[in-house]
């Protein structure tokens, strides 16, 4: 997800990490997403990105790592339960 601009969570980003994807993306991409670099590659320089892409197609074991983190994350931060958690929270219920 190679974004140079934009504003607030981006719903690729978050949809990419709810279907197990190894997500590779930059700061704008990751902008909104709380711990964002535990769980996907951020980087902004062109040419680190692209040898980002490289190193994580010729990694299978790394993609399964980050697909796993990817599906964990969301559980914790953007299931259902963890949307009525931060509701209840926020109203004191």
């Amino acid at each position: 997800v190679p974004l140079r601009y934009g504003a607030g969570v981006k719903g690729k980003v978050v949809e990419a990490l709810h279907e197990g994807a190894a997500v590779l993306t930059t700061s704008c991409g990751a902008e909104g997403i709380p711990h964002a670099k535990e769980v996907m590659v951020v980087e902004d320089d062109p040419r680190k990105f692209a040898d980002e892409g490289v190193l994580l197609y010729q990694n299978l074991p790394r993609i399964r790592e980050y697909s796993k983190k990817a599906t964990e994350y969301i559980a914790e931060h953007f299931s259902p339960d963890a949307v009525f958690k931060g509701i209840k929270d926020d109203f004191g219920l």
